[in-house]
């Protein structure tokens, strides 16, 4: 390298260096304060609330904005005021192909805000509260990490997606098993797709039948037309048209409530004090369980301080490294393009997650408000109504009619005297967002709308995973080559719709569960060697190869035991669980009872009861099966670093591909 490359690639560092520790300062350090914050009140919400649902990704996204300044400018700084590299009168580069880039900026928003994603947010935030932020948090600035640190580097290499820069950089046997980690990544993303669509049809369709066949069909069909089809360029364009209509559809729930015109998606504290009110009153009228409820504003109630800082790494890990997400800026038409992407990305995808937390406040007031204290025997229509939609359970049981709730209620170990308590009700999992039109008052329509609207959003991002993965199994193949790699791209597309939908018949996790799952894999699997291949020149093949292998190994391994094999794990690895006396004496005592269980019907309650319990202390140090690519994404980072310090250097083809992401590129 020269010395005038050596000089921008050390500014090019400094400059990365310096955006990662703001990020990390805004990600992951800020939400900590939450106790501190919350004492003060920003427009009628707490401060620490405010902060993560507005302000860090407010945040976020003019930190992408500053950088992709600085490096333009870092691109064509000389102290003469000229590129060394570049004539006067030469055209910028460009790609004939690639992607143009305000197009390539919505359609990034549409990959990342699929129907699963969409779930997800909404599920978290309307199940956990501020603790669910943490979800939001992680998901949005995983989108800023990968289009600072990643996606711009593989741009610059010339490689067609993160896959083939890992096979460039590291060869093929790194590539190949990139492809795999991807193909798995895909397979659980595409399940997560499949069950919001799913739960779209039984929304809209309740009487339909083989609605779960019908969505599992469905998004088998598009996942596998867009693998052999391989449109990119007919994707985007549908993405960057659905997108708008789709944050459009969000805002307008947020504008339009049922009190009439009320545009609150940034000032919805009274939504919020109403939550905190009713959450009271529920206490004092002994209509809520103190030990289940738990406050929605308040902070790290459902989870330590330690666990949503690495449940929210683990998930910008993820998000920052998946094929999908990233194939835009890599794929973007300039180098300029491949940094500005990802920053005006971010900001379209700001107006739609700003009302996912109103969305969620409402649902959540919506349903503190609706059944409690309501008599048992006179439930009103609106419940029968959700109940058949799939997205309201009373007692236990979906409530499609009066007589079911009626006497699952009255089967309860303890049951309701005289009104409906707060805990014997629950929206169905993963179905929140579907449920907040009928919980907020609105008319059907607008469930409709927004069930239709989720629905095309699970479908646009399965067609997208489709094309992504056909594209890159076919890159570079020529003659027959071709033909063997159009082959591989069908059986591989088979295959993961295949495994998605087997992972949606057997109801072993739910949308948000199975998305986390799926960036899990990614965050160990393929974040770890493309930070090394692209920052550290002394990165080689072994480590590469080793570290995936390790990283994907120890996630996948943490993931089935503690979620499928809780008891053994337990009993392996108790001395490392963080779970307290309460937990560890509710699993000694489901231990006893399943032992002296008589009856077939009494055992089986009582090994459900004791496998929840087994999963309630099955863990390392706390870490929950959700965050677990944090922990592989260590574990391979770490072997990454070792082999590679003992291995021979990388060869002259890395070396000069790295000098290509390295030195100033003219027609900047």
């Amino acid at each position: 390298m020269t010395e005038i490359a050596r000089g921008y690639w050390r500014g090019t560092r400094r400059l990365a260096i310096s955006a990662f520790v703001v990020w990390a300062v805004l990600v992951l350090a800020v939400p900590l304060a939450a106790h501190q914050l919350e004492v003060i009140a920003v427009m009628g919400m707490p401060l620490s609330y405010y902060v993560g649902a507005q302000g860090i990704l407010i945040g976020v996204t003019m930190l992408a904005f500053v950088f992709a300044h600085r490096q333009r400018r870092l691109d064509n700084a000389r102290k003469d005021g000229t590129n060394p590299l570049r004539p006067e009168r030469a055209r910028p580069w460009a790609r004939a192909d690639g992607v143009p880039g305000l197009t390539g900026a919505l359609a990034m928003a549409g990959d990342w805000l699929s129907g699963a994603m969409l779930l997800t947010l909404a599920g978290a935030l309307y199940a956990l509260g501020h603790d669910g932020l943490s979800w939001l948090i992680g998901l949005f600035a995983g989108v800023a990490l990968g289009g600072m640190l990643i996606g711009p580097h593989v741009h610059r290499s010339g490689a067609a997606s993160v896959t083939g820069f890992l096979a460039q950089r590291f060869g093929a046997v790194a590539g190949a098993l990139a492809a795999l980690i991807a193909a798995l990544v895909t397979m659980l993303l595409l399940a997560a797709n499949a069950k919001a669509l799913v739960a779209v049809l039984a929304a809209l369709m309740p009487d339909m039948r083989y609605g779960s066949e019908a969505g599992i069909l469905s998004i088998a069909v598009v996942f596998i037309a867009a693998a052999l089809r391989s449109g990119k360029p007919g994707m985007t364009t549908v993405q960057a048209v659905a997108y708008p209509l789709l944050a459009a559809v969000l805002a307008m729930l947020v504008v339009v409530t049922s009190k009439g015109i009320a545009p609150n998606i940034f000032t919805y504290g009274a939504t919020l004090q109403a939550i905190s009110s009713a959450e009271l009153s529920l206490l004092q009228g002994e209509l809520a369980d103190p030990v289940s409820l738990k406050a929605y504003l308040r902070a790290f109630t459902t989870a330590t301080p330690w666990d949503a800082v690495l449940l929210t790494l683990s998930l910008a890990l993820g998000i920052a490294a998946v094929p999908h997400v990233l194939a835009r800026p890599v794929a973007a038409r300039s180098h300029e393009g491949a940094r500005l992407m990802p920053a005006a990305a971010l900001m379209m995808m700001l107006v739609a997650t700003l009302a996912l937390a109103p969305l969620a406040a409402m649902t959540r007031h919506g349903m503190l408000t609706l059944l409690t204290g309501q008599p048992v025997g006179s439930l009103p229509p609106v419940v029968t109504e959700m109940g058949s939609r799939g997205l309201l359970d009373v007692c236990g049981v979906p409530a499609v009619s009066q007589q079911v709730v009626t006497a699952a209620c009255a089967a309860l170990e303890e049951p309701p005297t005289t009104a409906l308590r707060l805990h014997d009700m629950s929206v169905t999992s993963g179905t929140e967002l579907l449920a907040m039109p009928w919980l907020a008052g609105l008319p059907s329509p607008a469930a409709t709308i927004l069930a239709v609207a989720v629905g095309i959003a699970a479908v646009l991002g399965a067609a997208w995973l489709g094309a992504t993965l056909g594209s890159c199994i076919r890159r570079d193949g020529k003659g027959s080559a071709a033909g063997i790699r159009s082959g591989i791209a069908a059986l591989s597309a088979v295959g993961i719709a295949c495994g998605a939908a087997l992972l949606v018949l057997t109801p072993i996790a739910d949308v948000r569960t199975l998305l986390a799952w799926g960036l899990a894999l990614s965050a160990a699997g393929l974040a770890p060697p493309l930070l090394a291949g692209i920052w550290w020149l002394r990165a080689s093949a072994a480590g590469a190869v080793i570290g995936m292998i390790a990283g994907v190994g120890v996630t996948l391994y943490y993931i089935v035991a503690t979620r499928f094999y809780a008891p053994s794990f337990y009993e392996m690895w108790g001395s490392l669980s963080a779970a307290g006396y309460g937990a560890i004496a509710d699993f000694e005592a489901a231990k006893e009872a399943l032992a002296g269980a008589a009856g077939a019907a009494d055992r089986q309650a009582v090994q459900a009861a004791y496998i929840d319990s087994a999963r309630a202390v099955a863990n390392w140090f706390g870490l929950r099966d959700v965050a677990a690519g944090i922990l592989g994404a260590a574990v391979a980072g770490l072997s990454i670093g070792l082999i590679s310090l003992v291995t021979p250097r990388p060869g002259a083809a890395a070396i000069e591909l790295m000098a290509r992401v390295r030195r100033p590129r003219p027609g900047v």
